[in-house]
């Protein structure tokens, strides 16, 4: 158990690794990746999930200078999901802490959904960031995440980190949002397109407000 756990995080990584600075050239590996990661999770499940997945980020409000908690949740899909790989975009004023700066990965804390998860990697997109985000001037950073079968729950799925300015004014509002590719996913062990389809048509934006 314990080498499939290992063998399914460094699956993981690859998978961040592809995912946070991807292009379409890097579409078929990041599919292959993904077959992988579903079939070493997948379970055998006769049922057909009818899971209608909403993702929220949450709003928040902090003083300039301090660094806002961001929660990323699910709600509409408890026992019903096994995988997510999602970017997430705010304005670059803000800065995300780090983890490890040389690996370029980010600080999060798993929550209440991700009780049986098997591995998570976050990472910032530091290099190569689209035009139309580069135009928005946003920063961006992915985070990714499996389970061994449909156990990922409903509630909060990882809490993000960013610092606000020391000179942000008061009434400021920095919004937090998605920005997602071919290569993104929610879904079950069965890599179920509509669950997934659903949950990134139905996802919510948050905000960071200065106090």
């Amino acid at each position: 158990m314990k080498l499939k756990i290992i063998s399914a995080v460094l699956s993981l990584m690859t998978v961040a690794a592809l995912f946070s600075g991807c292009g379409s050239e890097n579409s078929e590996i990041s599919e292959s990746s993904k077959s992988e990661i579903s079939e070493s999770s997948a379970v055998e499940d006769i049922t057909e999930n009818t899971a209608k997945p909403v993702l929220s980020l949450s709003k928040t409000e902090v003083s300039a200078g301090e660094t806002a908690e961001i929660t990323l949740s699910v709600n509409g899909a408890d026992g019903l999901w096994s995988m997510c790989g999602l970017h997430i975009t705010y304005p670059k004023e803000l800065v995300c802490e780090m983890d490890n700066e040389e690996e370029r990965t980010i600080k999060y804390k798993l929550g209440d959904a991700s009780e049986n998860s098997m591995g998570a990697v976050g990472m910032l997109w530091a290099d190569g960031l689209p035009d139309e985000l580069e135009k928005n001037h946003l920063g961006c950073f992915f985070f990714t995440e499996m389970f061994s079968g449909n156990q990922g729950y409903d509630g909060e799925i990882a809490k993000f980190y960013l610092k606000v300015p020391d000179n942000a004014e008061s009434g400021t509002v920095y919004p937090i949002s998605y920005y997602f590719q071919e290569t993104d996913l929610f879904t079950d062990s069965m890599q179920n397109e509509e669950m997934q389809e659903y949950a990134f048509s139905n996802a919510v934006d948050g905000c960071i407000t200065v106090k």
